[in-house]
């Protein structure tokens, strides 16, 4: 999908200016990059590693992003990539892929820079300026600013009943705010189909604001009682072996939740309009209600 938003047709940047110029955000981008593109890999490229892929990937985002703002190329949010994986995708020229692929260098564990990415694809220019537009509008539609965030997490929690505040209360911040973040893209990264993956995309990305307040907040509300009514004792089943950092078991409860919910076999009832809306977003919330229940005991 293109958004009307003025074409910037640009030299290519290599990430090696990224590199030099914003090493730490170079270094949090190639983190997101090496584990990413495996549900892809098969459709593009068969016989080669998914090093091969990540490697062009890596030219295409950081170029994307070096194309922002100096106060958003800082911004970045680890996973943010994610959503731009199905737009590389679709603009590789799979005969250039495979005529090319020599000229990339790469290992197991790591990939080598690519001098030439524009090369491996049928139109370069389109597919940046698509990845510029969902960029522009993830960031200044959603809530990845941080008094954006803040109002988000603020508006949930505020629609909540009482008795779902007082579960949520002890550690609001963690729950309603990075947590927040967290879902949009763990949700496309796990999931095993690209059908499920596009879907997830288009939603988030038709999503106003003020939308995700309204639907996160029922949803939270509705998959909390759920649970607390049918089987209290269930929310605190699983174990982390790192107890003491509740940012990372809500993470880790949140990525089970959705690689075990979302799969190939249910992409078809999951996409299917109003009730795939409804059955993704209980999904996404329900490791929240994990979360709930590691918290709170």
């Amino acid at each position: 999908q293109k958004y009307n938003l003025p074409r910037n047709d640009t030299v290519f940047i290599p990430s090696s200016t990224l590199k030099i110029q914003y090493p730490k955000i170079y270094v949090q981008i190639k983190k997101d990059i090496l584990r990413s593109l495996w549900r892809v890999q098969s459709r593009v490229v068969k016989q080669h590693g998914v090093r091969y892929l990540q490697a062009i990937f890596f030219e295409y985002f950081c170029n994307i992003w070096q194309l922002q703002t100096p106060q958003r190329i800082l911004d970045y949010y680890q996973g943010v990539s994610t959503i731009f994986e199905l737009i590389f995708a679709d603009g590789l020229n799979q005969q250039r892929l495979h005529q090319q692929l020599d000229q990339i260098t790469c290992s197991e564990t790591d990939f080598e820079q690519v001098a030439n990415p524009q090369a491996f694809f049928t139109n370069y220019d389109d597919t940046l300026n698509i990845g510029i537009n969902v960029l522009n509008k993830v960031y200044s539609e959603n809530h990845f600013r941080n008094e954006e965030l803040d109002a988000f997490s603020n508006s949930v929690f505020d629609q909540l009943s009482q008795k779902a505040k007082q579960l949520l209360q002890a550690d609001r911040a963690i729950i309603c705010g990075q947590l927040m973040k967290y879902q949009v893209f763990c949700g496309m990264h796990v999931v095993e189909s690209e059908r499920l993956s596009y879907f997830l995309a288009q939603k988030y990305l038709d999503f106003s604001l003020k939308q995700q307040i309204n639907f996160v907040a029922k949803m939270l509300e509705k998959t909390l009682w759920a649970f607390y009514q049918n089987d209290p004792k269930y929310v605190f089943q699983q174990r982390f072996e790192d107890c003491h950092n509740k940012f990372q078991n809500a993470m880790s409860l949140l990525t089970n939740c959705w690689r075990q919910a979302m799969t190939d076999k249910n992409a078809k009832v999951v996409t299917e309009d109003k009730a795939g809306y409804l059955i993704a977003g209980v999904v996404a919330v329900t490791a929240v209600v994990f979360l709930v229940g590691a918290l709170v005991k």
